[in-house]
């Protein structure tokens, strides 16, 4: 077809719509009549024709076809020389009889919009079609498969002699018709619908092309068999196949496609380097061309792409909806996605003109088994194990069931599996969003949300015995591995034991159980929050051990300040006599060893090396180095607390040898490492501490837990009472984030005092000063040597600045009301290091 004398590229569809509508032009053609002309012999929807009649309309103009409602199409346009037009039109149809040899070299749409996003992906595929002749592009629903394909079928085809083809198998309802919707696209024509798979065989065995089977997960069987076919008999045919569903066919060659990359960051000038951003931004602007990234909503769009899983049509549609509601508003609503995200393009099928219906179409492809353990996995927030997965979506008796079914969830792109080993699995939150849904239709959430809380519960119990009972043998790196992907489902396992559940046991041995991974990740604060929140509850609770477990770990969480030392003091007693009644030998070594530092806390050195023979006359050799170092760490911070500076060095070197070796316990290593730089800057050995911090850091790095906040505020120290004003900046605003995150701001506000003060930022310095001693007098714990240096220091500088005494006095007094957001903000504000005039 030409257009203004300039050949025109047509799919196969709208030729044959065209061809139809010409011949017809006389009269108005109704629908089903247009359906059964151009798709003979297919049970297609009606929505296939009106994409056909807006590609045409694109390409010749908006009046070429005249819709009349209810009825059906006309064709509009005058014709200069009907008999010519005849003419071509019985030609075109003779050569659509004629083996494939006479048709035209390939029938791919029009190029549409330039793809966004994926420039990785398109090299890739294109080289994998270079030496592979089986390739199918799997992955979610909604992650642009067609579209890549499209994209990389049009680069190459100019390489195939016969040139690509593209079938859309989505509008195919019966299996037994994908072979003869192939041949029709291919203009191969077929007498019997029955041999058409050997006809299509026959012709193309001596062709050289790219055959792209676009849409095949629901005739996924039918098309493997054609599939294996052509690749057995037609040797210079490729075949490009685009499945949410695998089809195991010998030689296919798998492209996983994945989502768009979204931004870990709010950095409004490197958002637009994201696939995602790229993708949400140019849809947005189709709409408003002066749509732009700015600091008040750069956060939004970032969040948008990161809860979208980076899907293209999520992101699409999401676009649309940014005109009415503005981006803030699109990211309020998307926990209503699957309301949210409708309303596409009219000229896409419409499994993608919401998102609802797209995850409906996947969702329909799947037994009833399977669909119900799809709706039970919802209930998992950030991914599971197979074997949690087992524990929540079936029962025992159903274990390898439940391993099938997450098999062929995996298979057809609705649970996405991680690269590790053993894997990871998890549901993309649209999907997810669609399974909660479903699971409340099929009124199983209660019933789910209990066997989720039970499983986790569990699954924490179980490792922290491993970890920390009489015969645990996991190291800290494996307690880690084990329960750090699970922080997710833990929160919400909270949620529901201590909300709508109203499971009082289950939350106590949640918050018992998990207390030492809240404070290993860094996030002692979140972990106090829930343990205070059980407090009366455990106190009633009949079950004596369950309340010692309880009560061991708050000394975990609260040693900070988040409780009086008093009360840890008297919790940690209470679970010492518990342990010794249960002979329970480790764990009274460990509640013995919280004893011992809260009488340290207390002043009470005497009493706390009692408590510490006892220890050591409970040791034994066997036990594991990370247990026995715990006796050295507390009598080194005695000897610290009491001035012994140097026997402090020494206990802790001793304790950081006994760890050097112990593999998996980094973890415990740079506590101690920690401790030894405490003890060397409270002898004045700045540079020794900064060459142990530094070395400490970077332990703390390899480690899986996050132990590097005490050191930080160690080189700190060093770096300021070295004069390095620059360093101890940055190594603030490095480990702000941390400090923050772990409730460590007023732990170390004296500290900070005195780097505002070496800034010469007095009235900061005196306010700050001011919240670290109001912490110190409600913690009920005197500052260690450290901290007493470095406040000595602090209000020397505040004296030589020969500021007003009633001045600094009510800065002071102003301070003991902050809290530890403000405190950072003080610190944080300032944007360079000044030296004290």
């Amino acid at each position: 077809m030409l257009i203004d004398g300039r050949p025109a590229v047509l799919g196969a569809r709208a030729f044959d719509l065209l061809s139809v509508l010409v011949q017809h032009r006389q009269r108005v053609v109704p629908k089903n009549e247009l359906l059964d002309l151009v798709w003979p012999g297919l049970v297609v929807e009606e929505n296939n024709l009106q994409v056909q009649v807006s590609a045409l309309r694109k390409l010749l103009g908006a009046q070429v076809i005249r819709t009349v409602p209810g009825r059906g199409y006309q064709f509009t346009l005058p014709l200069d020389d009907f008999a010519a037009a005849e003419a071509a039109s019985g030609a075109a149809a003779a050569a659509a009889s004629q083996p494939l040899t006479e048709a035209p070299r390939g029938n791919l749409p029009l190029k549409g919009a330039p793809m966004i996003g994926r420039d990785d992906e398109f090299r890739e595929l294109s080289d994998l079609l270079t030496t592979h002749r089986l390739i199918t592009i799997t992955g979610a629903g909604g992650m642009g498969k067609t579209t890549l394909a499209r994209e990389v079928a049009a680069a190459v085809q100019e390489q195939f002699k016969d040139g690509a083809w593209l079938v859309e198998l989505a509008p195919v309802n019966d299996p037994e018709r994908v072979a003869q919707a192939v041949a029709q696209a291919l203009r191969i024509q077929v007498k019997d619908p029955a041999a058409a798979s050997q006809r299509l065989v026959d012709v193309l065995a001596s062709q050289q092309l790219l055959l792209v089977l676009d849409s095949c997960e629901h005739v996924a069987d039918a098309t493997a068999r054609l599939a294996h076919a052509l690749n057995a008999q037609a040797p210079a045919v490729r075949i490009l196949i685009t499945s949410q569903k695998l089809l195991k066919v010998p030689g296919e060659t798998v492209f996983t496609l994945g989502p768009l990359a979204t931004p870990d960051d709010d950095r409004a000038e490197a958002l637009d380097s994201f696939g995602a951003v790229r993708l949400i931004l140019e849809k947005v602007r189709a709409v408003q061309p002066r749509f732009a990234v700015s600091s008040s909503n750069a956060s939004a769009i970032a969040d948008i792409c990161r809860r979208l899983d980076g899907m293209p049509l999520a992101i699409e549609l999401a676009a649309t909806r940014v005109r009415l509601f503005g981006v803030q508003g699109v990211r309020e609503r998307l926990d209503q996605r699957l309301k949210l995200l409708a309303g596409g393009s009219s000229l896409a099928a419409p499994r993608h003109q919401a998102l609802l219906a797209m995850i409906e179409w996947s969702h329909d492809l799947l037994s009833d088994f399977e669909q119900a353990v799809l709706r039970r996995l919802g209930v998992f927030v950030g991914g599971f194990s197979i074997e949690l997965a087992q524990r929540v979506a079936g029962s025992a008796a159903d274990e390898w069931a439940i391993a099938e079914a997450l098999g062929e969830l995996v298979d057809c792109s609705l649970v996405q599996p991680d690269a590790s080993d053993p894997p990871r699995y998890r549901l993309l939150e649209s999907t997810r969003a669609f399974a909660m849904e479903r699971l409340t239709q099929a009124g199983e959430a209660d019933a789910t949300r209990q066997r989720h809380a039970h499983a986790v519960r569990d699954l924490f119990v179980q490792t922290e015995e491993q970890r920390f009972g009489e015969h645990g043998t996991l190291t800290m790196d494996e307690y880690m591995r084990k329960l750090a992907p699970e922080l997710d489902n833990l929160r919400a396992a909270l949620d529901w034991s201590m909300g709508v559940g109203n499971d009082v046991d289950t939350a106590i041995g949640l918050v018992g159980a998990s207390s030492m991974l809240f404070r290993w990740l860094g996030r002692s604060q979140e972990g106090l929050v829930q343990l205070l929140a059980l407090k009366s509850h455990v106190e009633a609770h009949p079950d004596g051990p369950w309340r010692a477990l309880f009560w061991s770990n708050a000394h975990v969480l609260g040693d900070l300040g988040g409780l009086p030392s008093a009360e840890l003091l008297d919790a940690n007693i209470r679970c010492c006599d518990t342990y010794r009644a249960s002979g329970e030998r480790r764990r009274l070594y460990r509640s013995l060893s919280s004893v011992a530092w809260q009488l340290r806390q207390l002043d009470r050195a005497a009493e706390a090396a009692n408590v510490v023979a006892e220890m050591h006359s409970i040791e034994r050799l066997s036990d594991p180095p990370w247990l026995r170092a715990q006796r050295l760490n507390v009598t080194g911070t005695i000897h610290l607390r009491n001035g012994e500076f140097e026997a402090a060095v020494a206990i802790h070197r001793e304790q950081r040898a006994l760890l050097l070796h112990a593999v998996g316990e980094e973890a415990s290593l740079v506590i101690a490492q920690s401790n030894l730089c405490a003890a060397l800057n409270s002898l004045q050995r700045f540079d020794a501490a900064i060459e142990v911090a530094n070395a400490n850091i970077d332990c703390a790095r390899r480690s899986l837990s996050s132990t590097r906040g005490y050191t930080m505020f160690q080189l700190l120290h060093a770096q300021l009472s070295l004069g390095r004003l620059a360093d101890a900046e940055a190594t603030m605003r490095e480990a702000m984030p941390a400090w923050r995150r772990d409730a460590m701001v007023l732990f170390g506000a004296h500290h900070l005092a005195m780097l505002l003060a070496e800034q010469g930022r007095f009235t900061e310095a005196a306010r700050v000063d001011g919240a670290a001693s109001a912490y110190d007098h409600r913690s009920g714990v005197r500052p260690g040597p450290l901290r007493t240096l470095a406040r000595r220091r602090t209000l020397e500088l505040l004296e030589a600045a020969r500021l007003d005494p009633a001045d600094v006095a009510r800065w002071q007094r102003e301070g003991e009301s902050l809290d530890e957001n403000t405190i950072a903000g003080l610190c944080e504000e300032h944007k360079s290091a000044r030296a004290l005039p």
